[in-house]
């Protein structure tokens, strides 16, 4: 392959801890760039050429304001360079998550705002990894291409349910489909509502672990209807501060949590905690990286089979 056909990758502050093992996999070289602050303000110079060829650039914008603009810039400068392609892969992407409220005109609409930067910069392609509510893109300039992320978790979780068999439930109302989807990918059944258990154990499946409240509630009520292991996991978590971390970790309702680490800083508060289980991004982002270079298929089944099939090479060696 010659070296305008490499991709050549690149990952904000928040992917990082990604970058090296990507690019390992892929045979290339990781691209580095210079990241300064000089009076308040961001300043990224890249190191290297990237004339001609198609950029990859990770990250995540979580928290958003300055993750946003530093992954912005970076696509920048890459434009700059004479970059042939752009393709941005958003690990979490701000602002994502929240439901419009239509009623309430008063109320902004962040997703549009927070993308300004990102939609000035103006990548190729927009990659996302298990959003919820995609409606929300209709105000926002963009037309993504949706990744369903939760395929890299599914061996941890097939794993999970043949040790303890168990139900997939949504944590809330709006998490129907999710929840849905990945019962039917376990093969287990799928509860739609908490008062319909009737099992001896439970999944609680979401797309964000923002706040331990619902999910202690949501074990508590399980765990009094005489469940008797309760789990979780969800495609992304957002926690900030070693409080939330802990509250799940001495909750005596939840058994155990399943995330993945698409947020590096949330992540990084839950490693030492033996409640949680952190799923690697790493097959699937190499995977979207090498068929997006090669032009090939991003659909569900296709990338499906594609980590099947790495997880059973892994297994067998």
């Amino acid at each position: 392959m010659s070296n305008h056909n490499k991709p050549q990758v690149f990952a904000t502050s928040t992917a990082q801890h990604l970058l090296d093992a990507i690019c390992r996999q892929l045979d290339v070289t990781p691209g580095k760039y210079s990241l300064s602050h000089r009076g308040g303000e961001i300043q990224i110079n890249l190191e290297g050429s990237v004339a001609g060829n198609h950029v990859f650039v990770i990250g995540s914008t979580q928290p958003p304001y300055e993750n946003t603009l530093e992954l912005a810039m970076l696509v920048d400068a890459a434009k700059r360079s004479s970059a042939r392609e752009i393709t941005v892969i958003a690990t979490y992407l701000s602002y994502t998550q929240a439901v419009l409220r239509k009623e309430d005109k008063r109320e902004p609409i962040g997703l549009p705002l927070a993308l300004a930067p990102l939609k000035e910069a103006g990548p190729n392609r927009l990659i996302l990894l298990d959003v919820s509510h995609r409606e929300a893109f209709a105000f926002s300039g963009f037309n993504p291409t949706h990744i369903y992320g939760s395929l890299f978790a599914l061996p941890a979780l097939k794993a999970h349910h043949e040790k303890q068999p168990f139900v997939v439930a949504p944590l809330h109302g709006g998490g129907v489909e999710r929840a849905r989807r990945i019962a039917e990918l376990i093969g287990t059944d799928y509860v739609p509502e908490t008062r319909y258990l009737d099992s001896e154990a439970v999944m609680f499946v979401d797309a964000v672990l923002a706040d331990p409240q619902d999910l202690i509630e949501c074990a508590q009520e399980a765990k009094f209807k005489g469940v008797k292991k309760v789990s979780a996991y969800f495609s992304h978590t957002t926690l900030s501060d070693v409080f939330e971390a802990e509250r799940l970790q001495s909750s005596a309702a939840i058994d155990e949590i399943f995330i993945t680490d698409t947020v590096a800083r949330s992540c990084n508060l839950l490693m030492m905690r033996n409640k949680f289980t952190i799923l690697k991004s790493l097959p699937l982002l190499v995977e979207v990286v090498r068929r997006v270079n090669n032009g090939e298929s991003l659909s569900r089944d296709v990338l499906k089979r594609a980590l099947e099939a790495q997880y059973t090479l892994r297994a067998v060696a």
